[in-house]
């Protein structure tokens, strides 16, 4: 029993929920201060992880390096991530002839060092510094230096680390506004059952879970009977949810890769639940597990919300304005002062997302596609009648309504002049759908 709660402590991490790969989605916080920011892409149950770091901020004993050299680099041939520091710590950067500078460093690190850090390195554990010492730091910022040195580095590393050298892992909060993503469900061995996101754990001793009501609920490990996930998003599909994919790896060499749903504790074979990229559910006893990959899910799909005012539209994401529409003889004439949305079109047909507040009225609207007509004494105009908006006029092949009650409504359009028109308020949004390749001055005649 022993065996297996280390080897359940070792892995309970499988299942924390993922955010966007866009950005670091988890937080490592080592003994001796250092924090590392990725994803664990490779766990060793009960021994150790890998994590893919895409920003760290490291301790060092001076006693383990062997040099330092520093050199200027200029800011607009540093790569964007060192420009966007350097301009939110403008005390870092310097100007030599009207140019702005940004001193880094490269470290050499020690063979053999002279001793190890007690923070980090305990008997029988990983080499903390194997990682820096085959591929040392290079173009780091020095921070704090002396006894002990620090140092920021936004390069692409992987470092081995030692589950007993993890302080705490944490992961970003989710914002209101995600609709992508996954739900964290612990089921207790008193029966209980919590939703939420879980945000930290202390490895082998608790979990702390933000639930759905904004309070924080502190669990210890060995009240936790099973962990599972479900979709955030009931209209969006697990595997467009997940950004990692699992790669379970048994004892007979067998890979199973998808996504851990759930999984078992506090008896003597704990499994796991796996749903397979097509779709099929595996089930695996943990005590068969020699290691857990993560690899970038490549059918992830992150989806946020927009918070819409009362009388806002939103048209593929820009806001749109009321057109003005004259009348004359019962044809409505856009004037030609009305400000359109330009909607660009991948494709010959496109879907056009708008998106308003939830109400009836808003549900109401109709899209048309407009006619070019010669009125007299204006010209050719872009106009339509009512009998047009009954008989012509498109409703959406989807609509959805988001946790934050905007209004979402999906239309095919192709080229052409459209209006926008709520038949209740008689208003209209006038806009302008184009593929990338027409001309900026292009006319559409119907």
């Amino acid at each position: 029993m022993r065996n297996f709660r280390r080897l359940y402590l070792g892995m309970i991490l499988s299942l924390f929920c993922g955010l966007s790969l866009g950005k670091p989605y988890e937080k490592i916080v080592l003994k001796n201060g250092t924090e590392l920011e990725g994803y664990i892409s490779i766990q060793y149950p009960g021994k150790k992880v890998a994590f893919m770091s895409e920003k760290a901020m490291v301790y060092l004993t001076s006693s383990v390096v062997e040099s330092i050299s520093s050199y200027d680099s200029e800011w607009s041939a540093l790569p964007s991530e060192w420009q966007h520091w350097a301009d939110e710590n403008p005390a870092s950067v310097k100007t030599v002839g009207g140019k702005k500078y940004l001193t880094l460093s490269d470290i050499v690190m020690r063979t053999e060092p002279d001793q190890p850090d007690t923070l980090v390195a305990k008997k029988d554990s990983v080499d903390p510094y194997r990682n820096i010492r085959e591929v040392p730091p290079r173009g780091v910022k020095i921070l704090e230096k002396g006894a002990v040195i620090k140092y920021l580095d936004f390069a692409k590393t992987l470092y081995d680390i030692p589950w007993e050298d993890i302080l705490m892992i944490k992961r970003y909060e989710r914002s209101a506004l995600d609709l992508t993503g996954v739900i964290d469900v612990v089921e207790l061995c008193s029966g209980n059952v919590l939703e939420g996101q879980i945000i930290e754990q202390l490895p082998g001793k608790q979990v702390r879970l933000l639930g759905n009501d904004g309070i924080v609920e502190v669990i210890d490990l060995k009240q936790i009977a099973v962990q599972k996930k479900k979709k955030l998003n009931p209209n969006q599909p697990l595997s467009e949810q997940s950004p990692l994919l699992e790669i379970v790896c048994t004892k007979q060499g067998k890979k199973i890769t998808g996504v851990i749903v759930e999984q078992t504790y506090n008896r003597s074979d704990g499994d796991f639940l796996l749903i397979e990229e097509k779709g099929k559910t595996v089930k695996e006893n943990s005590g068969n597990v020699v290691e857990i990959r993560k690899i970038p899910n490549p059918d992830y799909r992150f989806l946020t919300d927009l918070l819409v005012k009362k009388d806002e539209i939103w048209i593929n994401r820009q806001k749109g304005e009321k057109a003005l529409v004259d009348e004359e003889e019962s044809v409505m004439i856009v004037n030609e002062k009305s400000v359109p949305v330009t909607v660009e079109l991948r494709h010959a047909q496109d879907t056009l997302t708008v998106e308003q507040q939830d109400n009836i009225d808003n549900r109401n609207i109709i899209l048309l596609k407009l006619t070019q007509i010669e009125i007299k004494k204006r010209g050719e105009c872009h106009a339509f009648t009512y009998e047009d908006l009954v008989t012509q006029g498109s409703r959406p092949f989807e609509v959805e309504v988001s946790k934050n009650q905007t209004l979402k409504m999906l239309y095919t359009i192709g080229e052409g002049h459209y209006i926008l028109y709520k038949p209740k308020e008689k208003t209209a949004v006038y806009l302008i759908a184009r593929t990338s390749d027409s001309a900026s001055h292009k006319k559409y005649k119907d």
